[in-house]
């Protein structure tokens, strides 16, 4: 601006100049300067003095060439007043300058207008920055336009535009950078409800801009935990919080009012252009959820099966709403299993596959899949909380779901007609998408869609199914009756066949009924063979029987009907031939089963084998091998060629007939050579008893007398000597010992020899008295001592009272014996009754045996304790066992050394003869 020269003013003007807050100079016609006030003077950073005289374009050369040299030139050349903004290079300063007329000269006022210069850039850019994000769709695009703008245009070091996720509770970051346009890595969810400077300047609705540096010197950028400086902005739209803008200072940073103003204007175009694209975004997610469930309905139906359908479902959704889809249906077990599983990346598969093969989910599970098939409810779970699992999961199962990273999970019911035919599974893998309340109404929506394919499809199936059983029913049933007089014919060809079949086994059975009583008595092998040939015969008259028997490595013919055979044997007098006849027995034999040979068969036969031209069907019937010997029936019919089914069951009959016969004569045979045997045994074994017992009676009685009078003079030696002493005294109590154990030895020898050969006289008996006889003899041994005797109730039984005593005084009386070195003896005597014996029991708590020596208890002068422990000369249990042996019973013992003896006495139960007590 330029306005005309004034006069000159009477006012003192340099004093005035130097009172004002603005710099002022003046220039003569040469530029020399010949005033400048203090301000002037501290903006060039020179001493007033130093100025004085200089010539201007000297002293600052770095104006030549600038906007403020020609103004000035031309105020000079003109003598006008020019008002001019300029740059001042050596303070990098802007300058508004109004520089007049001043006598010879120029006078020059000047200010600093670098900021307002910075804030009306800065305003330019914003209006820029305006019109371009209007022109710019998607978030994404939006957030990364404007942060660098912002880091452009305030000089920040970083930047982060976060937006405020639904319900409030942290901020999604949207967009990251540093000052070279990097994008920088912060963490992807912050709290909004901490104390950061994004939370607070949202919470206050208002920016925060905050300096750090009295709290943390300037240091390097990666020395340093916290920047210097921040500017935290809100991004607030009409109605809502959208957000927060952050820029932050790795250096020493103040924000002057109008640069606030910008950046709160930024601020507020930033959240409107959000909500713009938030809008533009909810849109096109809309049409595309339309869309996305047009072609989900029109693909769904497209398919009746249900395979189909379920892969349809899970290539649908991915990648469009998930990383990954499992369709979850109720196996065989009632458990959930994915029938069809998809990932956006296919090297996933074998994994995912194998991990739910491998816990398939419980129709009980607390949470996920199982609680959305049997609530029929959806569930959003929007992040997983990895730590929360392992509280409720096994450790390799959280352990994949680390591994895989997972995200988010949508379970959906698939719900048709009031009820759940499996679930719907969305997942998605690390950071980059949260699910929200708006893709579970997404999902929602689709497995109603899916359900209901689902459902037609089933339905379907099961339609077809039910249509393929019908025609197939219908084409059995066509079948049936195109086959049904076709049957009916067949049915009764062959009830006529059984018929004859019957008939001709009933004249069979009639022929061989009279045989088989033949049979039955006959007791001659050769007989019973010629017998059956005889009754065949009868029935086959044109037949021509022979039977060979194989004995001692060769066939023999063990007999032949004496009407036609001898044609049949005397045509095969050559070796060879025999050879020959033997190889087809041999043949039959390892068949098994009967060999049928008709015309043309025994016409071949006939080249190897010279059999009677009449001949024209021949016949091998093995009979079962008996007693090493096998037999085959050989016949042969003539003017017959074939063999009728009558044929063959009088064959096949006759040598199960002869069969039985063999093996009743060969066990008979057998039965009369062991029942002889047995007889000479018992015999021998009679007598051999007879001798022991006389022998046994004869040698007791003959050595009771010496023995007596051994004993006897002992005594009287010992009465009439009273000097011996030492080892006298010793012989002669050897002697006296000695005879008292050989005395002992012979009563028990008599008294076994007693109970052996005293006839036995059987009646009915009460083992509950015999035992009180035998407890009341046994009193004297049990003074002085302490003995509990439990006797439970016993049955009668029949057996010889005098002996079956001698029995139970030994075993009650070895009770006592064996339990003497007790403080308290304890003997029980019980009875088990069986069915077919009566078991009596007496068990006692003495010094017992070891059960290996069990079997010595019962051998004769055999003990298992020495004389100093306890006496007795080992005759007791053998006479117990000969005793119970005679009563047709048995005797056993069980023990434990130091832990008493148990013996049982087994007597047979007589019918009638046993009453319970």
């Amino acid at each position: 601006m330029t306005t005309p020269d004034h006069a000159s003013s009477p006012v003192d003007l340099p004093a005035v100049l130097d009172s004002l807050p603005d710099a002022f100079f003046t220039v003569d016609e040469t530029w020399r300067i010949t005033y400048v006030n203090e301000h002037g003077a501290v903006f060039v950073e020179q001493a007033v003095e130093a100025l004085l005289g200089k010539n201007l374009w000297t002293l600052f050369p770095d104006l030549l060439g600038t906007p403020l040299e020609a103004a000035g030139r031309r105020a000079m050349h003109e003598r006008l007043t020019i008002d001019v903004e300029g740059l001042f290079p050596r303070r990098d300063a802007w300058l508004a300058m109004r520089i007049f007329p001043y006598g010879d000269g120029l006078g020059v006022h000047f200010r600093d207008i670098t900021q307002r210069k910075h804030d009306e850039t800065l305003r330019a850019r914003l209006q820029d920055l305006a019109r371009e994000v209007l022109q710019t769709t998607g978030t994404a695009d939006v957030t990364r336009l404007v942060l660098q703008r912002a880091l452009d245009f305030t000089g920040a070091d970083s930047g982060v535009v976060m937006r405020l996720v639904e319900g409030g509770e942290h901020f999604e970051v949207l967009a990251a950078l540093d000052a070279s346009g990097r994008a920088s890595s912060p963490s992807p969810h912050v709290r909004a409800d901490d104390d950061s400077p994004a939370a607070l300047a949202l919470r206050a609705g208002a920016p925060m801009f905050l300096s750090f540096t009295a709290l943390q010197p300037p240091r390097e950028a990666f020395e340093r935990a916290q920047p210097l400086a921040v500017a935290a902005l809100p991004l607030q739209g009409k109605t809502r919080k959208v957000g927060a803008l952050v820029l932050e200072y790795d250096h020493e940073r103040t924000f002057g009012e109008a640069e606030r103003v910008v950046l709160a204007d930024l601020a507020a175009h930033t959240a409107q252009a959000l909500e713009r694209t938030r809008a533009l975004e909810h849109e096109q997610a809309l049409r595309a959820r339309a869309d996305l469930l047009a072609y989900a309905g029109e693909l769904l139906s497209s398919s009746l099966d249900p395979q189909a359908v379920l892969h349809d479902i899970a290539h649908l959704v991915v990648p469009r709403l998930a990383d990954c889809c499992g369709v979850f249906l109720p196996s065989d077990t009632g458990e959930l299993r994915p029938l069809v599983v998809t990932h956006k990346d296919a090297a996933w598969l074998p994994s995912l596959e194998a991990y739910w093969q491998t816990y398939p989910v419980p129709p009980d599970a607390p949470a996920g899949v199982g609680l959305a098939f049997r609530t029929n409810e959806a569930i959003l779970l929007p992040v997983v909380n990895v730590a929360a699992l392992r509280s409720i999961l096994p450790a390799e199962q959280v352990d994949f779901i680390e591994r895989i990273e997972l995200r988010s999970v949508i379970d959906v019911p698939l719900v048709a007609r009031g009820r759940a035919l499996g679930v719907l599974e969305l997942l998605t893998f690390g950071e980059e998408r949260t699910y929200t309340e708006e893709d579970l109404r997404v999902a929602q929506d689709l497995a109603r869609r899916a359900a209901l394919a689902l459902d037609n499809a089933q339905l379907h199936q099961h339609t077809q199914r039910e249509l393929a059983q019908r025609q197939q029913a219908e084409r059995t049933l066509a079948e049936l009756n195109a086959t049904l007089e076709d049957r009916v014919e067949e049915r009764t060809y062959r009830l006529i066949k059984t018929s004859e079949e019957l008939s001709a086994r009933n004249r069979v059975f009639e022929a061989f009924t009279s045989l088989a009583r033949e049979l039955v008595v006959e007791a001659n092998a050769e007989h019973l063979i010629r017998s059956v040939q005889r009754g065949l015969l009868d029935l086959l008259p044109e037949a021509t029987i022979v039977t060979y028997t194989h004995a001692a490595g060769r066939w023999h013919v063990r007999a032949v009907d004496e009407t036609h055979a001898s044609r049949f044997i005397d045509s095969i007098p050559d070796p060879a031939e025999e050879r020959r006849v033997a190889a087809l027995l041999r043949r039959t034999l390892k068949l098994g089963t009967p060999l049928y040979l008709e015309a043309a068969e025994v016409t071949n036969l006939r080249a190897r084998i010279p059999l009677p031209t009449d001949i024209t069907a021949l016949a091998l019937v093995p009979v079962p091998a008996v007693s090493n010997e096998t037999t085959i029936l050989v016949v042969g019919l003539a003017r017959h060629p074939r063999w009728t089914t009558r044929d063959r069951v009088v064959l096949e009959t006759a040598a199960r007939q002869l069969h039985l016969a063999l093996e009743r004569v060969n066990a008979m045979a057998l039965v009369q050579q062991q029942r002889a045997a047995l007889e000479r045994r018992a015999d021998e074994l009679q007598l051999l008893n007879s001798d022991l017992e006389a022998f046994t009676h004869s040698i007791s009685h003959d050595l009771r007398a010496p023995v007596r009078h051994i004993l006897s003079f002992s005594r009287l030696l010992e009465a009439r000597v009273t000097t011996l002493e030492g080892r006298d005294r010793k012989f002669l109590d050897t002697i006296r010992l000695s005879a008292e154990r050989m005395s002992e030895m012979i009563e028990g020898l008599l008294a076994f020899a007693r109970a052996a050969r005293q006839p036995l006289t059987f009646t009915e008996l009460d083992l509950n008295e015999l035992v009180d006889q035998v407890r009341r003899d046994l009193e004297p041994e049990q003074e002085e001592r302490s003995v509990l005797w439990r006797v439970a109730p016993l049955p009668r039984v029949f057996g010889d009272a005098a002996t079956l005593r001698i029995a139970f005084a030994n075993l009650l009386g070895n009770a006592l014996k064996y339990t003497r070195n007790v403080s308290e003896a304890l003997i029980t005597v019980r009875a088990n009754v069986m069915p077919s014996e009566v078991v009596v029991t007496i068990e006692d708590n003495g010094v017992g045996f070891d059960s290996q020596y069990a079997a010595k208890l019962f051998g004769v002068f055999e003990r298992l304790h020495t004389d100093t422990e306890f006496e007795g000369v080992g005759l007791g249990l053998w006479t117990v066992q000969r005793i119970v042996t005679r009563h047709g019973g048995r005797v056993w013992a069980t023990g434990e050394l130091h832990r008493g003896a148990t013996f049982h006495v087994a007597l047979p139960r007589q019918e009638g003869g046993l009453h319970d007590a």
